[in-house]
């Protein structure tokens, strides 16, 4: 849907009835396409415009911003600086956070929030392997938080991608412009150790580090690395963004758990053994006749539970153990035939002796 001429020359925009029309000579039927859209909703290939019939799929907005009006004055700054930067990081947050759009400002690599009478201007730029955020607002420090929650979870989904998250130096020297950044995890680090400063790489001034994380998140603390407990919900997105799956983090197996000896080879093969010896003593106390069946009809007991031995234990495929079953059953007529040629030669026998 996404490749179709219709939603590239809407920059992304399209309607339920433009869907009817794309989908028309398609083998989807039109009761299954809301179905389809709410996949295409939870995939954050797309999101809805408010309460209207339109949709918006991020990735083939317009590169161009619309114009829209900024006050850089006391701007909250904080950066995301990527090793290497995957796709549709942005796109995809836009989907998630759509509700606080402000006024349906956006564009492919920029997008403005409102919060609570609180801005936040947030813009990517894939060359230079940043995220740029900037706030304004009373609760600066509470809309970053709300951010930086979404970018966090759009991370797990991505293996956690290497990458530095960073605060703009507030000496006089950086507060004219082109500040120094921080890695915010450095200044946690100096923190927890003690330290209550740090030296600024650009003006070789110090500069105290609980106004650097003053207004970052209440109290001053990070956002919690998720529980390693949290489920993970595979977002498949990825694989339009890129071509390929989501990474997955190794998860170790768990364990097989112990086979009980009611359901183990060992235990079906007792019972071959246990019936044959049964078989091998009746054979004693009849007729000659009956004892190549009684031979045979052991091969065949011995073959049926060689196989569940074998399914038990793995080593044999479903398809492979009935198809065996099915040869092994096949034989049961043959015996019936055996036993009843070898009663008659025995009469036979038996009446020509004087």
């Amino acid at each position: 849907m996404l490749d179709t001429k219709t939603v590239q020359q809407a920059r992304g925009q399209f309607s339920l009835d433009d869907l009817r029309e794309i989908w028309e000579d398609t083998t989807y039927p039109v009761d299954k396409h809301p179905e389809l859209l709410q996949l295409m909703i939870r995939f954050e290939l797309c999101f809805q415009l408010g309460q209207s019939r339109d949709y918006v799929a991020p990735e083939l907005l317009s590169l161009h911003p619309p114009v829209f009006a900024w006050d850089d004055k006391d701007n909250l700054q904080f950066e995301y600086h990527y090793t290497f930067m995957p796709a549709g990081i942005l796109t995809r947050f836009m989907a998630r956070k759509h509700e606080l759009i402000e006024n349906n400002t956006y564009w492919k690599n920029g997008v403005v929030l409102r919060w609570n009478e609180n801005r936040a201007l947030v813009v990517s730029e894939p060359l230079n392997r940043k995220l740029i955020i900037r706030v304004s607002g009373d609760d600066k420090a509470g809309l970053l938080a709300v951010i930086r929650q979404e970018l966090q979870y759009i991370h797990r989904t991505l293996n956690n991608p290497e990458v530095k998250q960073m605060i703009p130096c507030i000496c006089p020297t950086c507060r004219r412009g082109n500040p120094f950044f921080f890695d915010y995890a450095t200044l946690h680090r100096y923190r927890n150790a003690g330290e209550t400063e740090i030296i600024c790489d650009t003006s070789i001034q110090r500069v105290p580090i609980a106004k650097l994380l003053s207004g970052v998140l209440p109290e001053n603390r990070p956002v919690p690395d998720p529980l390693d407990t949290t489920p993970e919900r595979v977002i498949y997105a990825e694989y339009y963004y890129e071509g390929l799956t989501v990474p997955m983090k190794n998860t170790p197996e768990p364990s097989p758990s112990p086979k009980s000896p009611w359901t183990t080879g060992s235990f079906y093969l007792l019972i071959a053994v246990t019936m044959l010896a049964a078989l091998a003593v009746i054979g004693k106390t009849l007729n000659l006749w009956i004892l190549p069946v009684i031979i045979l009809g052991g091969l065949l007991l011995t073959t049926v539970v060689g196989g569940f031995q074998l399914k038990q234990d793995e080593r044999l495929k479903e398809e492979n153990f009935l198809q065996l079953m099915e040869m092994a059953f096949k034989q049961i007529p043959l015996l019936g035939k055996l036993a009843k040629e070898n009663q008659d030669n025995t009469d036979s026998e038996s009446r020509s002796s004087p």
